[in-house]
């Protein structure tokens, strides 16, 4: 009986130690991978040979060996289903993310090649890869229903990529670089740049959720219906086109370069919308927005051509008061003049026309905004932070020099101004999270 026994558990752990199949060298005939042959181990850089086509079945497990990948020069047809995904990771024993860990596990190149056949991946999960999928091709990546997350790189290509509602998330570098990207329904978050493009050639960027990146998309031609929120940098930067847009929560909403910002809502950012000086010489456009309530300036602009700011809502009616929200030629010689009139006395339906979701809109609840009236002001006004405490409020003329100052340890402080000269001044306040909030107050 003993001897049955241990005859048993030696056939026990054969089979155990076989439940693989390792795969390296040329693919070099029409292959598919079953679940039954599961895992696959990329155990060395492994070709699809030109002419002949790799088909991956639903619920195959790919492994793949530090320093290996998998290089495509024929065909790939990856397609898992809603209920049995297709799983691609490394090979490394206990893998566990984190920023500048290098894995050398590539997931797949997609090598240059005549055939002109659309390489078409869904429902498939890639994770812990330097590079999930690399695009070296003259032909389109198509990924759809897909999960790419803790890689280095989730897709970086020379040429187009079609990505639909797929989930990108914690990639170290960039979740999507490509020339050019056509990006819907997404959900990308955690990366260090979240949609990113090389030359503003059709671009398209719609209908996706960013958020929690350092910057949300960069060098995108068309930017439509997204929700763009919490990013640590900028929402968007150096887009042309961007339209009915929630931008929430940004350090920078909007650092432009483009030629369109209409029927957006811009709001709780620390600077709505910071225009750089490469905006296009015959000038822009900045219609129909909302734009209030963000921390510490609506619109900043740089040396460009006068800009067109009519018809937007700046989350009031009293000019002067979106007057002190605005950087300027008013305020520096060298900046673009922002014309502002007409503006819009009430919100925009931009604003109504896309619900954040929960959980996203409790991770970044909605900052106090240091409030400063009756502004213009003729004898004594009042700094209010709401439910902030504050610290220090500092008043500056237009050349710099402190007219003002108190320490304080209150929401709400009333500043003598009776003495001052009329004209426009500076406020900065230091609130007891050490953030400043500045803005301007007009002395009539």
């Amino acid at each position: 009986m003993q001897k049955t026994l241990t005859f048993i558990g030696i056939l026990f752990c054969l089979s155990l130690s076989s439940y693989a199949t390792n795969v390296s060298g040329h693919i070099s005939a029409n292959t598919t991978w079953t679940k039954s042959g599961n895992p696959y181990i990329i155990t060395g850089t492994t070709y699809v040979d030109s002419n002949y086509q790799l088909t991956v079945d639903p619920g195959v497990v790919i492994r793949i060996d530090s320093g290996c990948s998998l290089h495509v020069y024929g065909k790939l047809k990856m397609e898992g289903s809603a209920t049995d995904t297709i799983t691609i990771t490394t090979n490394v024993p206990n893998p566990v993310f984190k920023p500048g860990y290098v894995y050398y596990s590539t997931g797949i190149y997609f090598e240059n090649t005549n055939n002109l056949d659309t390489i078409s991946i869904s429902y498939c999960h890639f994770s812990h890869l330097d590079d999930a999928l690399n695009v070296i091709l003259d032909r389109p990546l198509k990924i759809t229903n897909s999960v790419l997350d803790s890689c280095i790189t989730g897709i970086v290509s020379q040429r187009y990529v079609y990505a639909d509602r797929c989930k990108l998330d914690n990639c170290h570098y960039k979740a999507i670089q490509a020339a050019p990207y056509h990006v819907t329904n997404c959900s990308i978050s955690n990366s260090e740049y979240g949609l990113s493009g090389y030359w503003h050639v059709d671009d398209y960027c719609a209908n996706n959720l960013i958020y929690d990146n350092s910057t949300g998309i960069i060098h995108c031609d068309t930017v439509i219906n997204n929700i763009i929120i919490g990013n640590r940098i900028r929402g968007t930067e150096e887009c042309y086109y961007i339209s009915n847009n929630l931008i929430l929560y940004n350090k920078i909403g909007i650092e432009m370069t483009g030629f369109a910002v209409i029927y957006n809502c811009i709001e709780y950012n620390d600077v709505g919308i910071y225009n750089t000086h490469f905006t296009p010489t015959h000038g822009m456009k900045v219609n129909n927005n909302c734009i209030a309530f963000n921390y510490t300036n609506d619109f900043i602009t740089d040396s460009s051509p006068i800009i067109d700011a009519t018809d937007n809502y700046w989350g009031t009616i009293d000019s002067a008061t979106i007057e002190s929200h605005i950087i300027d030629s008013n305020d520096n010689s060298y900046r673009a003049r922002a014309i502002i009139v007409p503006f819009l006395y009430s919100a925009d339906s931009a604003c109504d026309t896309i619900i954040v979701p929960t959980h996203i809109i409790n991770a970044f609840p909605k900052p106090s905004v240091v409030s400063v009236y009756p502004n213009p002001v003729s004898s004594t006004f009042t700094v209010d932070a709401g439910d902030k405490m504050m610290m220090e409020v500092s008043v500056y003329d237009i050349k710099g020099t402190l007219v003002a100052h108190t320490i304080t340890d209150k929401n709400r402080l009333t500043v003598d101004a009776s003495s001052l000269s009329k004209g426009m001044y500076l406020y900065r306040v230091r609130l007891k999270d050490e953030s400043v909030v500045l803005g301007k107050v007009m002395k009539e």
